[in-house]
């Protein structure tokens, strides 16, 4: 190890040494814990490789080799592919010269703390919960009048029982009937989770193995064995919930997944239970608490929305009203927990925190889920 070496491995922050080649000349401790690989794993493989899912980093990186220039992008979402988790990190990009050109470029990704990750969550929250008030507002000051639209029709359509009239005319009042009918029932999605909830300790695997079921009927592209997999850590306390609303925020994940899973040849759609991470733990305030993740090997979520992705009305999927992520992470926050994702190499990883229900020991083997 030479001298630079040593003094880069003594430095605290991840920091990489990337070749004009886009490959990997070094990294030191900070960056193997970041990622959870050895740098013998990393060392000589392509930066490309190691950031498949962080193009824009990527970018920089060649921009800075180009332009020999310092670079310094703040708060970028880093997905860490083998924890399978991502980071919030600042960014620090400057070329090293061998002259007058630009030999190597130095990466260094300063991991936002907890803490402030925690905070830039809780505004987050506070924005989306601004947007939703805004929307069921909006939706209780619509839905007076279309009562009236729907109750005008339905008089008319009493009318024209007893005084025939055009086929034309008939066919207009059912279309408004319906289109009122079908603008009421999207605006009551909006309050779906506003609903009182109704809370117990339960094993989230039958409601897990209950939803892949209901995907599987509705996607039949899903039925082969390989296509649906459940990996559950059985050795986790239960968590406590209302089987309902739990099982409605998993399946608007779960038909998100499988509608770009399958335009891929062999969709893919797994599904894991884990304890979770520190990450997770600080978006549950520091509690020990569940990770339910749900990855897919379809397209990723599209960078122009992932900082919007659940707001109402924001959405990728086509025919979606774009309300299912939005309702999905009220029902989660309503149970103390909350809803992140992540783009990986192989598609888009969402993934639910819950905090356990507090037991005891005699509780946890009374349940059969003490280790």
């Amino acid at each position: 190890m030479t001298d630079s070496e040593r003094l880069l491995d003594s430095i605290t922050l991840p920091i990489l040494v990337i070749n004009r080649d886009d490959t990997v000349k070094y990294v030191n401790e900070a960056t193997e814990a970041l990622f959870g690989v050895s740098r013998h794993r990393i060392s000589a493989k392509p930066l490309s490789t190691l950031l498949a899912a962080n193009a824009d980093i990527c970018a920089l990186v060649q921009r800075s080799f180009k332009q020999n220039d310092s670079l310094v992008s703040l708060e970028q979402s880093l997905h860490l592919v083998q924890l399978r988790q991502s980071r919030l990190v600042n960014v620090s990009i400057r070329p090293m010269l061998n002259g007058n050109e630009v030999e190597h470029v130095l990466l260094e990704l300063n991991p936002v703390s907890l803490l402030q990750q925690s905070a830039l969550e809780g505004f987050a929250k506070q924005r989306s919960k601004a947007a939703r008030h805004l929307l069921r507002g909006l939706s209780h000051e619509i839905k007076n009048p279309l009562g009236g639209i729907r109750g005008a029709a339905q008089l008319a359509q009493r009318q024209m029982q007893q005084t025939p009239a055009s086929q034309d005319i008939e066919e207009s009042m059912q279309v408004i009937i319906r289109e009122t009918d079908r603008v009421s029932n999207l605006l009551d999605r909006l309050s779906v989770a506003d609903k009182r909830i109704d809370k117990q300790a339960q094993d989230i695997e039958p409601l897990l193995l209950h939803c892949l079921q209901l995907i599987k009927a509705e996607w039949p592209q899903l039925a082969l064995p390989s296509s649906l997999q459940l990996d559950c850590d059985r050795s986790l306390p239960w968590i406590e919930l209302d089987g309902e609303q739990i099982t409605q925020a998993l399946l608007n994940i779960l038909k998100n997944a499988a509608a770009f899973a399958t335009r891929e040849t062999s969709p893919v759609i797994i599904v894991r239970t884990r304890l979770a991470d520190n990450i997770g733990r600080a978006y549950l305030n520091g509690q020990a608490g569940m990770a339910i993740a749900i990855e897919d090997n379809g397209p990723g979520v599209d960078e122009a929305v992932k900082d919007s992705l659940f707001f109402p009305m924001i959405g990728q999927r086509e025919g979606g009203s774009g309300l299912g992520l939005a309702i999905s992470q009220d029902i989660a926050r309503n149970h103390g927990g909350v809803i992140d994702f992540a783009n990986t190499q192989q598609g888009a990883c969402f993934t639910l925190y819950f905090p356990f229900k507090e037991q005891s020991s005699e509780q946890l083997q009374a349940i059969g889920r003490n280790d």
